[in-house]
């Protein structure tokens, strides 16, 4: 299909004065700015801060290619709200920063040369604010500096030519049989701008990752000027099925419709792929093909806050990140992610949770936006074969952060358990608005809001951060096991040993006196926390102290992914800390930096989350000289096969790597399973008053070895 790409740089306005002429033929101000589309304005370092409007004007050219042409303009995306004029004439408006816009023009709208498009774009709209619009993180963050305005046009802008009708908002759905097959539907409009005739569609699915049969059918279709539903189903015979890395392999198939007019011409045509898999979802624990799955995961936000400027490549590495920190699944919190971001996770075999891009408290002056918002992002993702869950608000109850006062773990839950707006009134009418559109995945009405006794949802759990001690966690849960039974979010800020990063914190004063206010307004750290659990006075300098930083960060994950994995299905049902990686130079509770630099706190995910691991209760805080320590041994299997006659090793080493004791033993381990496999005891040797080492390895029948560790603190 012809395309004209009206994509560059435009002629740009900040002043309001220009609003009621600048779309007009006949404007012919200078313009303020010459700016790049896609693009954002903070990208240019006259604007570096500016909030609010910009008005955006191009021209170009345009001859048919078609004896009957139709033509539409396509806009990718902009945030946030966009008004459109084409040659003086308001094409419409529309909100919402993750949605592509697409107006269908009229010949007569167009002339041959110089056509004059026209944009205002508004972030925030004029009189509202984050909390008034559905932008998520890209908004209010506690991971994003309050100055960020991802305000722009970061999409492509195109005007497409086709052939008497087009194909819209096509939707593709499978389902498994009886009779092991797959029936596959496929949904779109076909706008027809011709007279009534009949046109041909041709369906094809190939086998996209593996060697397997393809099938192909052709369909004849009667159509009418104006919209036409088409609602096409074939059978696909033994189909791979889509699964996670550890639970099989992501088979995914090629599928294309095309469309053709009675004289073989092509009129439009739609390419996407489809995963065949079957979802199921009880007592809080999905299952997948008809097997339980326990999620290991994290948190994923924008990899950028000015997404014209995402990269595919980083999406990819992200992905492949991910995979090798051996998560299964992966939560994009608070906004919606680049297509390329999905692809990458189907054909990795990555679980996405999908977020709706609402975060905290908003107004009421929100639901019809959201509602409808609500429903474009699961039209536009619903094909995604990755993504297994959609969850339509991140806390509720929670003040934004321009409101918050120190954190306060008793204040939060107590908010979050009490009646509200958003949690009982908003927050049912999305989840229906989604249930209306899918039943095939599991909808969440909210995030994080606790369940003691009944109610609640998936829950989040800051001790060690927010509190003095992260063993409160384990205390809690003996007391209310259900608030264990799926936790999505969990973590503690660290900072950055990048050497330019800590070149600039260094900038800020003399160690350890900085300019704290200073590092906590533009690096997003709670400096009250961070200083809490590690005293930057006790570090020579802030190479030690970032270091510091992430040596604690890591000790809690570790804490938490254990103990979460060890309560695995009794109730919990899937563990995913909060979060992956900085958009920018951050101290934040990212795994990796801006610079995709991993912490320690990665490899320490790494090596907790391997699918089966080794581990014990978790140490107490210190111990002393003579005192005894014993622990179950237990082996956590997320395998779906038994391992018979497993090699369990244990041995306590001093810091130089003496063994002090040692022993082994042989275990068998069940499929899907916590199992033990033994018990380990030992006493603290009389006078050690060093930190020791306790370190176990798994042995598996092929000879591999896993190994795990922990950190013994001697106090004399």
């Amino acid at each position: 299909m012809p395309i004209v790409d009206v994509s560059g740089r435009w002629d740009a306005w900040i002043d309001e004065l220009v609003a009621d002429s600048f779309y007009l033929r006949e404007f012919a101000a200078q313009p303020e700015y010459k700016l790049q589309i896609p693009g954002h304005w903070q990208r240019e370092a006259q604007l570096a801060r500016h909030q609010g409007s910009v008005f955006y004007r191009t021209t170009f050219d345009w001859q048919p290619s078609f004896t009957w042409p139709v033509i539409r303009l396509h806009i990718g995306g902009a945030f946030y709200t966009t008004t459109v004029w084409l040659n003086g004439e308001k094409l419409g408006q529309h909100d919402g920063y993750f949605e592509p816009m697409t107006w269908e023009l009229r010949p007569e709208q167009l002339q041959p040369t110089t056509n004059v498009l026209a944009m205002r774009v508004d972030c925030p709209p004029p009189g509202k604010t984050w909390r008034d619009i559905v932008i998520g993180i890209y908004g209010e963050w506690d991971c994003k500096p309050d100055w960020v305005n991802p305000g722009g046009i970061w999409g492509d802008v195109v005007v497409i030519e086709t052939f008497r009708g087009y194909l819209r908002q096509p939707q593709i759905e499978s389902r498994l049989t009886a009779w092991n097959s797959a029936q596959i539907r496929v949904q779109a409009e076909v706008v027809w701008r011709s007279v009534a005739g009949q046109v041909k569609a041709v369906v094809s699915i190939t086998p996209r990752n593996f060697v397997g049969k393809s099938i192909s059918q052709t369909y004849d279709c009667n159509v009418q000027p104006g919209e036409n539903q088409l609602d096409l189903k074939l059978t696909l015979p033994e189909p791979k099925l889509w699964s996670t890395w550890d639970l099989g392999q992501p088979h995914l198939y090629n599928v294309t419709l095309q469309l053709f007019d009675e004289q073989g011409h092509e009129i439009d045509s739609y390419s996407s792929y489809l995963g065949v898999r079957d979802i199921g979802w009880k007592d809080w624990q999905l299952s997948l093909n008809g097997q339980r799955l326990f999620l290991r995961g994290t948190n994923y936000g924008p990899t950028s806050f000015f997404p014209a400027e995402v990269d595919v490549a980083t999406l990819e590495q992200d992905v492949k990140l991910l995979r090798e920190a051996n998560l299964n699944s992966v939560r994009v919190h608070g906004h919606i992610a680049p297509p390329a971001f999905y692809q990458f996770c189907a054909e990795a075999g990555l679980l996405v949770w999908q977020d709706f891009a609402l975060d905290k408290r908003y107004d009421r002056n929100i639901t019809g936006v959201a509602l409808r918002q609500i429903r474009s992002m699961v039209t536009l993702l619903r094909n995604e074969p990755a993504i297994c869950f959609w969850s339509c608000h991140n806390e509720p109850y929670a003040l934004p952060r321009s409101q918050q006062r120190r954190p306060n773990m008793l204040r939060n839950t107590a908010r979050s358990t009490k009646p509200s707006w958003n949690k009982d009134i908003l927050d049912p009418r999305l989840r229906e608005a989604v249930l209306k559109l899918d039943q095939s995945r599991p909808v969440l009405a909210h995030s994080g809001v606790f369940g003691f006794l009944r109610g609640g949802s998936d829950t989040h759990h800051y001790y060690g951060w927010n509190t003095h001690d992260y063993r409160t966690l384990a205390i809690l849960a003996r007391l209310f096991p259900r608030i264990l039974r799926l936790v999505s979010e969990y973590g503690a800020q660290s900072v950055p040993t990048d050497p330019e990063f800590l070149a600039e914190l260094t900038a800020l004063g003399a160690w350890p006196e900085l300019d704290w206010e200073a590092v906590e307004r533009e690096y997003q750290a709670n400096t009250h926390l961070l200083h809490q659990h590690v005293p930057p006075g006790e570090y020579a300098d802030v190479r030690a102290y970032a270091e510091a930083t992430q040596q604690y960060q890591a000790e809690l994950l570790q804490f938490y992914h254990e103990f979460l994995r060890r309560h695995k299905y009794r109730p919990c049902g899937g563990a995913l800390s909060f979060y992956f990686a900085d958009a920018m130079p951050l101290i934040s509770w990212s795994l990796l930096d801006a610079k995709r630099q991993p912490k320690l706190a990665y490899f320490v995910t790494q090596r907790a989350m391997e699918p089966i691991q080794i581990m014990v209760n978790w140490p107490k805080p210190y111990y002393f000289p003579g005192e005894k320590w014993s622990s179950p041994i237990y082996i956590v299997n997320d395998w779906h096969r038994p391992f018979i006659a497993v090699g369990v090793t244990w041995q306590l080493l001093t810091a130089a790597g003496e063994s002090l004791m040692r022993e082994r033993g042989v275990a068998d381990v069940a499929a899907d399973s916590v199992s033990r496999a033994g018990r380990l005891t030992f006493t603290i040797p009389e006078g050690v008053c060093e930190d020791l080492k306790l370190e176990l390895v798994l042995t598996l029948p092929t000879n591999q070895s896993i190994k795990n560790e922990y950190k013994i603190r001697v106090q004399c």
